[in-house]
């Protein structure tokens, strides 16, 4: 599991928004954010998490760093 899935789902959750709200705040198809947070793809683009940072008023590393130690 990438760092990317493990925070995207949770953050999300955190704001109260579904898939489609971020979607639509982030201008990332929906069925991506939905593979991204299952895990069913590896090779996400750096743009594509800097939007969905955005959205989340985030710094893009924040959603890529691992939760080991």
């Amino acid at each position: 599991m990438t760092p990317l899935t493990v925070h995207l789902r949770p953050v999300r959750l955190e704001r109260g928004w579904t898939q489609q709200e971020l979607a639509r705040r982030s201008g990332v198809d929906q069925s991506i954010i939905s593979r991204i947070e299952n895990g069913l793809t590896r090779g996400v683009g750096l743009g594509i998490v800097e939007r969905l940072a955005d959205a989340l008023n985030l710094h893009p590393r924040s959603l890529l760093a691992s939760s080991e130690q």
